[in-house]
């Protein structure tokens, strides 16, 4: 069996969050599978694509099973934190999700510093939003959340 690209991972998710939405237990399961079994690289650049690309299929849908599934496969980011954020060009506002992952991978404090870091740097109003909304979604018990999102 071949092995799952990132743009495989990206047109997967995005066809089945377009066909039944991003809250169907059975595709989750199946997707989570499937992508447990393939190289984690590729499983991180494939589900962080919605997040990069304005242009690109940035449905709340697409975004919330993608983030979802990066929150509980929680392959490896080997990319700066800041940097990572300064990537995202598009994201919808109610997907927890992936805020959840980054705290996951790199810890709430340092995301909250590199948040209060950013905020301090920009200017343009959609990553002062961004950073507004990553902070309140980690605010609080969010690992409780998550975990029960992976469960």
């Amino acid at each position: 069996m071949p092995t799952a690209t990132r743009a495989d991972i990206h047109r997967a998710v995005a066809e089945r969050a377009h066909q039944r939405g991003s809250h169907n237990t059975q595709d989750f399961a199946h997707l989570k599978q499937w992508l447990s079994t393939a190289e984690p690289d590729e499983v991180f650049w494939g589900l962080l694509q919605p997040f990069l690309k304005p242009n690109d299929d940035t449905s709340y849908d697409v975004q919330a099973l993608s983030a979802r599934l990066l929150l509980c496969l929680n392959p490896p980011c080997q990319v700066d934190l800041k940097i990572l954020i300064q990537q995202i060009a598009a994201y919808n506002l109610s997907v927890e999700e992936l805020p959840w992952y980054l705290a996951k991978q790199f810890g709430a404090t340092q995301l909250l510093a590199t948040l209060e870091r950013l905020s301090a740097e920009i200017e343009n109003a959609r990553p002062s939003r961004l950073v507004v909304t990553f902070k309140y979604w980690i605010a609080g018990e969010w690992r409780q959340r998550a975990d029960g999102l992976c469960r």
